[in-house]
């Protein structure tokens, strides 16, 4: 007790009785009851967003770029028409298509030794050098085809 009167007046406050540990613990009940919200018996619980789940027969909506993974030349080539180059990379082959819209390269590596190369990854820019989203070039060359 002595200290605090001696912080007290070095502080210049006025010294304050302690809170008894039983006042303390009734302060912080009656916070937490005011902070939950309380239930009024005519309150309806809220009502869940339903999440709508496709029937399983139901077709699943397709992406641009997942018309083009995976598929071999002679399928990119009925899609968007002759490529305006074919380049041949060692195990790789590249065919580029372009329109003035954008210039989409393919590049198809074979899964395995002996299998037909599929398209394995796809870059889309602009003619600029800058690159486009991919979904957008493939549906505007597949407009213009």
């Amino acid at each position: 007790m002595l200290i605090s009167l001696g912080i007290a007046l070095i502080l210049g406050q006025p010294l304050a009785a302690a809170t008894p540990l039983w006042e303390l613990r009734a302060q912080e009940k009656q916070a937490q009851a005011q902070k939950k919200p309380q239930a009024t018996p005519q309150a309806k619980p809220a009502a869940k967003p339903q999440t709508r789940t496709p029937p399983a027969d139901a077709p699943r909506s397709v992406s641009e770029l997942d018309r083009v993974m995976g598929k071999d030349a002679r399928a990119l080539v009925q899609l968007f028409g002759q490529p305006v180059q074919d380049v041949l990379e060692g195990a790789a082959r590249k065919l580029q298509f372009a329109s003035s819209d954008c210039i989409l390269d393919i590049y198809l590596y074979a899964p395995a030794e002996g299998k037909e190369p599929v398209v394995s990854f796809v870059a889309a820019r602009v003619s600029d050098g800058r690159d486009a989203e991919r979904n957008s070039c493939i549906s505007a060359l597949r407009r213009t085809r």
